[in-house]
């Protein structure tokens, strides 16, 4: 099975550009938030929506950023088609514990920008 990359850094730190640039394609994510003008890469959801998803359990990296809930499809991030996702450290968490548990099947390669990051990751995947 073709193997996902997941990139974590901090804002700025080239996570969502860097694969761009080398036309990696990215897994579609789903947000509660008003759409932008700029807006391509998201599907748009009401908040009741994103509670019936997320009691399905066929959803991967929920966060919850400015009253505002970002998430990806299980299916999605399981398609062979897409080769790279963008996750925050909590993200990565979430991201490990479903690969323990079993519900995540792909293999995952992690990218991360900073050893701070690294350690904040270690230190919460022990909680």
């Amino acid at each position: 099975m073709k193997e996902i990359l997941v990139f974590c850094g901090k804002s700025g730190s080239g996570k969502d550009y860097i694969p761009k640039l080398l036309n990696l394609k990215q897994c579609p994510g789903n947000t509660t938030r008003i759409p932008r003008d700029t807006d391509m890469d998201y599907t748009f959801f009401s908040k009741e929506q994103y509670e019936k998803e997320i009691n399905k359990n066929k959803i991967v990296i929920p966060t919850n950023y400015c009253d505002n809930y970002y998430w990806t499809n299980l299916a999605d991030f399981e398609n062979e088609q897409f080769d790279f996702i963008v996750a925050n450290v909590e993200g990565v968490i979430d991201l490990l514990k479903d690969v323990k548990i079993g519900k995540i099947t792909r293999p995952i390669k992690l990218f991360i920008k900073d050893f701070i990051m690294i350690k904040k990751i270690f230190i919460m995947q022990k909680k």
